[in-house]
Formats: C-alpha cells, structure tokens, sequence
C-alpha cells in the first residue's frame, strides 16, 4: 500500500473489495458505493456510463465522485475526485418506482440519479443529505455580499425622493420635457423662462423676415448641441448660425412639456361652450380658457403670442400668416394623448384656437 499526504487530504486505495452497505461516519460526513447516471431534462442518460458504480463521499456541503474508494488516513496516495456537486439548495426525490432509488436535482439544473443494492442503504443516503441541505448556510463570502448589500438598500432607502430634493433647491429639472410650472418656480420666474425669451429675442433680431420661419426645420445635430446646452444654462443663441435652428428649439421645448401650454380640459370646454354660438360666445370661452391658465402658462402663452405676431407682420417676406402659423403651433401648443376626435380634426380644432388667440390677443391679454 503506497501513502502519501496531499494538502491534509490523505486518501488510501484499497486492496480487498469494499463493502456494498453505507452508513454515516459520523454527523457531518457520509460515504458508500452507489451506481450514479447524470441525466437530462427528459431523463435520458448524458454520457456512455449509465448507472456506474462509483464511490461517494459526502461532506462540507460537497458530494464527491470517485472510481475507487478513498480512506482518509495518513499515508496514502491522493486522488481527485471525477466530479463534484455541490448541495446548497438542491432538491432530493425517491425514486417512484424503488425505493433503492433516488434523485438530486442541483440549483444549476443538473441532474444525478443514484441507486444502492438495499432499501436501508438509499434511506440513509436521502436522510443524510436531506438535512445536509437543510442545515447548508451561505458561505462566507456569501454572507459578505448579502450584508454589503442590505447596508446598501439601507442607504438607498433613507435617500429623499426627487420631489423633496426638487423642494429643497437641491435638484434642478433639465428644460426640455419638465413642467414649465416647476421650471419657472425653480428659476424664480413666473414665465416664460429666461432661456426662450433670449431664443425668441434673437429670432426677431436677425430672422423675423427669414422664408418659412418656423415651417422649415433646422439641423438635427446642431439642435440637439443647443438643447444640451440650455439644459445646462448655457445660452449661446448668438453663435448659432441658422435661424431655422432657433425656431425648431422653440417648438421642440413646448412640444415635450410634461403637460402642454393648453390644458386639454380647457381645450375640450372652449369647443363645447362655443356649439353654435355667435362672435361674442366664442370671445367669452376664449377669455375663460385664458383664465384659466395658471400664471406661468398665462405669461408664456401672452409672451409667445406677441411673438408670433411680430412674425406675422413679416408674412409678405417669410410667408408665415397667423394661419399657417396656426398650423405649426396649434399641435403644440394643444396636444393631448387620449382624444375621442378624428386625428384630421383634431388637427383643425387645434389651428383654429390658436389662430383665435393670435387674431383676438389684444382683448384677451388687455389685463
């Protein structure tokens, strides 16, 4: 008998056959011969050797594969094991149809099935490794990482959320795609909002007479660089060089509002309360839905109203009368999700209340 010692693991071959019946060393380890096949998911066999007989060793939550039985006694030759499972959270099941059968399905999804030469034998075996399952813990490193990260949920969990943050000054919206209500209150402002009074200042310096103003768009690219950088209070509108980029900036930022420069209820309630009625009814549920904007929606529409006006005062050099613009700015200043009009219509209703509101502003904003 030859020995050697590999790493406290000290493993003997054997020179007479071994014993066919298993049964605890003690607590915490388990060893015997059983014949082993590793299946699939529809139990077919994976490999050439089904039903091998081979020695197991049981212990630390590890189950071993060896050809030969080992002995753990000093001075013996060491030997690897073929294989290896490892039990924590593996499922054990008796074979339905002998009870010297059994299964173990690990947590990775391989599949082992074992069976011994006697009914006491394979009881012992599933008793043993059931409560070996049973009793497993996470392993050290394990236990680390799930207190690391309780500590950090713990963490997460005290932080404010974004309306107290928003509250106390700390967070800031971007521009584009906030509500202009809480924008403004952030800026302390109370509409519209510095960077598109600079915007729609440098459009009537250098653009007012500029063919298709607001009906041609400008370049993608240069857009979104200008839309970075008000999102950053950055307003550098002078240096931009094409007119048509501006005005696509201006649409865009009403366009992703979170809720849009016209209420939707307001909208609906003017087209309800006009029906069939004459001029005056209609000045009436415009000047109702002009009240009832809040005081930011109010001064911007007020603000860019006055704008377009200058724009369509322009008309015999940029083209751009009070009802094409109605037809640039009616979807978005107007937009809404959910509508119960046809999309055409909808459309129509949308340029006809903002050619209304351009064509009657000097009544409607007189206060």
């Amino acid at each position: 008998m030859e020995g050697a010692i590999y790493e406290d693991l000290i493993i003997t071959t054997p020179t007479s056959p071994p014993p066919t019946t298993t049964k605890p060393k003690n607590n915490n380890i388990m060893e015997g011969y059983l014949d082993c096949s590793r299946i699939d998911v529809s139990d077919k066999v994976v490999g050439d050797n089904a039903n091998k007989r081979l020695y197991l060793f049981a212990s630390q939550g590890i189950l071993s594969f060896f050809n030969e039985r080992v002995n753990f006694d000093s001075g013996c030759k060491p030997c690897l094991p073929i294989e290896t499972v490892f039990l924590k959270d593996a499922l054990i099941k008796r074979s339905n149809t002998s009870n010297t059968g059994f299964k173990i399905l690990c947590r990775n999804g391989v599949c082992y099935t074992f069976s011994g030469r006697c009914g006491e034998d394979v009881s012992a075996w599933i008793k043993f490794l059931t409560k070996t399952i049973q009793n497993l813990v996470d392993s050290p490193v394990a236990m680390t990482l799930q207190l690391k990260k309780t500590k950090l949920m713990a963490i997460l969990n005290k932080r404010s959320t974004k309306n107290e943050l928003s509250q106390k000054g700390i967070y800031k919206d971007a521009a584009f795609g906030a509500s202009l209500e809480t924008y403004c209150m952030q800026k302390n402002c109370i509409g519209p909002p510095l960077f598109l009074r600079l915007c729609i200042q440098e459009i009537e310096k250098r653009g007012l007479k500029e063919d298709g103003l607001y009906r041609k768009g400008g370049s993608i690219s240069e857009i979104q660089a200008v839309r970075v950088q008000i999102n950053q209070d950055v307003f550098n509108f002078s240096k931009v060089q094409d007119i048509h980029t501006l005005t696509s900036l201006v649409k865009l930022y009403f366009r992703e509002l979170s809720s849009p420069l016209i209420h939707p209820h307001l909208f609906i309630q003017f087209f309800q309360s006009v029906g069939l009625g004459g001029e005056q009814t209609c000045l009436n549920a415009l000047l109702a839905l002009v009240n009832g904007l809040n005081t930011v929606h109010y001064h911007t529409l007020h603000y860019l109203v006055d704008h377009l006006k200058k724009v369509a005062k322009e008309s015999e050099s940029n083209r751009m009368t009070n009802s094409n613009l109605s037809i640039v700015f009616g979807p978005t200043l107007a937009w809404m999700e959910a509508v119960k009009d046809d999309g055409t219509i909808l459309v129509v209703k949308q340029a006809k209340l903002v050619q209304l509101i351009i064509e009657k502003s000097d009544y409607l904003f007189k206060n």
